[in-house]
């Protein structure tokens, strides 16, 4: 995995889960951030 502590657990899919929002909001927001 590598976006958490936590592997193939709800944590590790609700953590790509926000990053998967981030890069609908668009990549200038995502620079910004």
């Amino acid at each position: 995995c590598g976006l958490g502590k936590f592997c193939n657990s709800p944590e590790d899919y609700i953590g790509k889960a926000a990053l998967a929002e981030q890069a609908k909001n668009g990549p200038a927001r995502q620079i910004r951030a």
